[in-house]
């Protein structure tokens, strides 16, 4: 005798094992709206959304982030040191002439590039994202690397009182 009771749960069962991935994934979906169609079990009220926003995890967030720069916090860590404004990379070209912008990838790989805006420059720095390469016109490159090497460039800029 099989597993279960009844015979002709034995007979479906024999059949959903014997289906691809594909197959089951598709039956049990059809099983379900047969199930809400006939009201043979009560299905619970569907969970609703509250409205908000996403919290947390890294889905939904740009492969880039950019962050003006108007002085450093040491007692503070990674990108927070960094006061000033979050933007997007369109603003970026809009900015004052001499605004020192941070801009880093979150993904394929982790890189840091300190800006600074430069009117009617005619370069820019191409920044790589899941969806392509993003380009920033408009301004001056002044360091790409880690994290470190690139606050040392900022605070070395900052401190100078200009912009080179």
């Amino acid at each position: 005798m099989s597993d279960y009771d009844n015979e002709a749960v034995a007979i479906v069962m024999r059949l959903f094992r014997a289906m691809n991935e594909d197959e089951q994934k598709a039956t049990i979906l059809a099983l379900g709206n047969e199930v809400e169609r006939t009201g043979l079990v009560e299905v619970p009220e569907k969970a609703r959304s509250g409205g908000g926003k996403a919290r947390g995890g890294k889905k939904g967030k740009r492969p880039y982030w950019a962050k003006t720069v108007e002085k450093i916090d040491t007692s503070k860590k990674a990108a927070a040191q960094l006061v000033g404004e979050w933007t997007d990379i369109e603003k970026i070209p809009e900015m004052g002439d001499g605004t020192v912008v941070m801009l880093g990838t979150r993904y394929p790989a982790r890189m840091y590039t300190v800006l600074v805006v430069r009117r009617g420059a005619v370069s820019g720095v191409d920044i790589g994202g899941s969806d392509g390469v993003v380009n920033v016109e408009g301004v001056a490159v002044l360091k790409t690397g880690s994290f470190k090497d690139c606050m040392t460039k900022v605070n070395e800029v900052l401190e100078a009182g200009m912009v080179e």
